[in-house]
């Protein structure tokens, strides 16, 4: 991600106070780490999201994962995951998708995952392999 004069100004418009100086145009630092912390209390309509996002995790039967890399950073989400019923059926499609599963197993112990090695894009152009 960069960071700034990407137009005219940084992505974070609060960057600027914490670095001290303006925009440079010369696209540095490149990269920052993305924050995983959720504050709802600053956006409320995410409660809700969030709640109706559980409440059909609880009850779903088959999941497909598409291109999320389930990093062991993200607690909240994990949770979410969390919510899934122990029968539940899991497709990981992604091309890291054995990293992804040692990931969900060790939170979930979910037994029924299996796993597409490919991009969405391709996964389409396959027709749906492993739906």
């Amino acid at each position: 991600m960069t960071l700034d004069d990407w137009e005219e100004g940084f992505f974070f418009p609060n960057l600027e106070k914490i670095l001290g100086r303006k925009p440079q145009g010369g696209y540095y630092p490149v990269w920052i780490l993305p924050s995983y912390v959720k504050t709802f209390s600053k956006a409320p309509f995410l409660i809700e999201i969030w709640r109706e996002t559980q409440r059909i995790l609880s009850e779903t039967k088959h999941l497909v994962l598409l291109g999320y890399s389930f990093p062991e950073q993200d607690s909240q989400s994990q949770l979410l995951f969390a919510s899934l019923p122990d029968d539940c059926s899991i497709l990981i499609v992604d091309p890291d998708a054995d990293g992804v599963k040692v990931r969900m197993d060790r939170l979930l112990r979910a037994p029924r995952i299996s796993m597409q090695r490919m991009k969405f894009e391709k996964w389409v152009e396959k027709d749906y392999p492993g739906l």
